[in-house]
């Protein structure tokens, strides 16, 4: 397998763990991957009257810490804007508070365990 695909399904695999994370903490999936001109958004998902916009970063060898600083602010326009498109979109969420979280999963170096950690209101909407 080439190395950019490995990377591109290691990076869904990591996606796939993001999101039962997140439905075994009582959040309802609304969309994953969306995309727009402006970027692309890895989850939305929304608990109540809340609906969170999710960076996944998926890793191995790297801890949670060095992972997070790869959102960039340049990243975090561009989720920003996506999200804006988003809601202009979808009305139905033009109410909810919106939040911005990072999730990181991290493979375990030798086994095939995977580390996740959750970090919510990571950042702000930047335009």
């Amino acid at each position: 397998m080439k190395k950019n695909n490995y990377n591109l399904k290691f990076g869904q695999f990591g996606e796939l763990i993001a999101v039962r994370y997140l439905i075994n903490k009582g959040f309802e999936l609304v969309s994953q991957n969306y995309s727009c001109v402006a970027g692309e958004i890895d989850i939305i998902a929304r608990k109540d009257d809340l609906l969170i916009i999710v960076e996944v970063k998926t890793r191995s060898k790297i801890d949670s810490e060095e992972t997070l600083l790869s959102v960039t602010k340049a990243k975090q326009r561009k989720i920003s804007r996506a999200t804006a498109d988003f809601i202009e979109k979808n009305q139905q969420y033009a109410e909810y508070m919106i939040r911005f979280d990072i999730i990181t999963v991290v493979k375990h170096p030798y086994r095939e365990e995977y580390k996740v950690d959750h970090y919510d209101n990571a950042f702000r909407y930047l335009f």
